[in-house]
């Protein structure tokens, strides 16, 4: 995923510095399922593991497309420091689902975000 992170969207939204989601769908749309993964797999098995849920009117949130991805680190430090208050925990208490993809590269729970966003996803009840 940092390969098409780093040279598709940030490329697509440095000018503007919104995020990718954000520029694409004017008017918005409610996330139903947020997607939790390591950054460790490819696109194609990111792609292919939702493909494989067979959710055709699923609306995702997906970090790298809904977050800020060309904003300076100490900025994105800023937003993200406390985490029951960051994007992340917002976005998965709108969702009705968690979708965790995994990988053959690395276990997603070796991330401190992912095992965070477990847990909230149990402290908020989400399927």
């Amino acid at each position: 995923a940092h390969e098409v992170v780093d040279q598709v969207i940030c490329q697509a939204t440095f000018k503007t510095a919104y995020p990718w989601a954000i520029q694409r769908t004017r008017n918005g749309k409610k996330a139903t399922h947020f997607v939790s993964h390591s950054w460790a797999e490819s696109v194609m098995e990111f792609i292919e593991a939702l493909i494989k849920l067979n959710l055709a009117d699923a609306a995702f949130w997906i970090c790298f497309l809904a977050l800020p991805q060309t904003w300076p680190s100490e900025a994105l430090g800023r937003l993200l420091a406390t985490p029951f208050q960051s994007p992340f925990y917002v976005a998965l208490k709108d969702c009705r689902e968690m979708v965790v993809v995994r990988n053959t590269q690395a276990n997603v729970y070796d991330r401190l975000w992912c095992t965070f966003e477990l847990l909230a996803a149990v402290m908020l009840e989400t399927d």
